[in-house]
């Protein structure tokens, strides 16, 4: 394999695919990423055996081949090359990296034993088409209510589902749950996944705003195209629980706040509390909404405005003070709407003013 390419463009597929690579597996070869190099391009690929990412990129192919590096040494090389172009050879089974005065060599594994990420066959699969901002947003809306514990996978997940015309996603911890909706041209079949949050993090952070994703959803896999990014992950198998059952039929009480004023306040009781999952308790009535910690070392007290809804009254209600910051933080309307019916109620957040996006917290038991 011989090839010249621009260090900037080999940088940026490094940087975007070597993230699907794993460091911590005793399999040394998928630390590493696949560079092939034919057909006027170098294709950069990376896998886990979970997940995995491919990525092309323009160069002058001299020879063609391919060679499996290390992702952390090679990215990290790249990033302190100069600009320019930069040529590629592999030796056996090093890569001779050359840059103006610079050469450097790389031990690397022969590009046959990387393992092969699954195939996709678009009549086999139901496809999606989403804009960019849409994605971004329903996966930035959903995926902070997913559990961290890899244990749970069905927790570790969110659940996507088409139908009609509409696409829905949710998360939950079992604690907390987020669910987006939004209506699309481009559904036109039934179908339901469980994609792995991990995921779906990763791909909102190299997305852009010019391409849109296009979802492929088989049996067992999921695949996502934006531009000349292809990533494939492998659907968590279980059932998802019934969202529907959760969600309170009716919301029409409740208290209209600012939602800069209240996850200032919010933030402020945060600080002081001894731990990330610490309750603190919430008067909300007529007179606005009464934020109250007290602990051996300090106590806090913070009021917000509110505006009442409906027919709600005066309710004492504990929470997660964490869970409810991240819940307002990812909403973009200058006031949300806080419905609290009872002590043992849900808490839920939605945005004032727009449909299709809330949040639902279980509360604490008060002492």
């Amino acid at each position: 394999m011989k090839v010249s390419v621009g260090r900037n463009d080999f940088l940026q597929a490094m940087q975007t695919v070597g993230r699907f690579a794993s460091a911590k597996s005793p399999i040394p070869i998928l630390g590493g990423v696949k560079i092939t190099a034919g057909d006027g391009c170098l294709t950069i690929e990376a896998t886990d055996l979970e997940k995995g990412a491919t990525m092309r990129t323009a160069a002058e192919v001299i020879e063609p081949g391919g060679i499996v590096v290390p992702e952390r040494v090679t990215t990290s090389l790249f990033n302190h090359l100069e600009n320019g172009m930069v040529f590629l050879e592999k030796c056996g089974n090093t890569l001779r990296v050359k840059s103006g005065k610079s050469e450097t060599v790389l031990s690397g594994y022969p590009s046959e034993e990387y393992p092969h990420l699954p195939e996709v066959k678009p009549e086999e699969c139901a496809a999606v088409r989403v804009p960019p901002n849409v994605f971004k947003k329903a996966v930035r809306q959903t995926v902070f209510a997913a559990s961290k514990d890899e244990k749970r996978p069905v927790f570790n997940s969110v659940f996507l589902k088409t139908s009609g015309a509409n696409i829905e996603m949710a998360a939950t911890d079992t604690h907390r749950m987020a669910w987006f909706k939004t209506s699309l041209e481009s559904v036109n079949q039934e179908t339901e996944a469980i994609i792995p949050s991990q995921v779906l993090n990763e791909i909102s952070k190299i997305i852009n705003a010019e391409n849109n994703m296009e979802i492929l959803l088989s049996d067992k896999n999921a695949y996502f195209k934006t531009g000349n990014i292809s990533i494939v992950a492998r659907l968590i198998n279980g059932q998802y629980p019934d969202i529907n059952t959760v969600i309170p039929k009716n919301r029409a009480a409740g208290f209209k706040v600012s939602a800069k004023e209240m996850l200032s306040a919010l933030k402020r009781v945060f600080v002081l509390l001894d731990q990330d999952g610490a309750p603190v308790n919430m008067t909300a009535g007529p007179d606005g909404i009464v934020l109250h910690k007290e602990s051996a070392s300090c106590s806090a007290h913070e009021e917000v405005s509110a505006e009442t809804l409906g027919d709600a009254g005066t309710v004492e209600i504990a929470f997660c003070c964490k869970y409810l910051i991240e819940a307002i933080s990812v909403i973009h309307t200058d006031e949300i709407i806080i419905g609290v019916t009872g002590e043992m109620s849900p808490v839920i957040i939605e945005p004032a003013g727009e449909e299709g996006y809330l949040s639902l917290l279980m509360p604490v038991r008060l002492n």
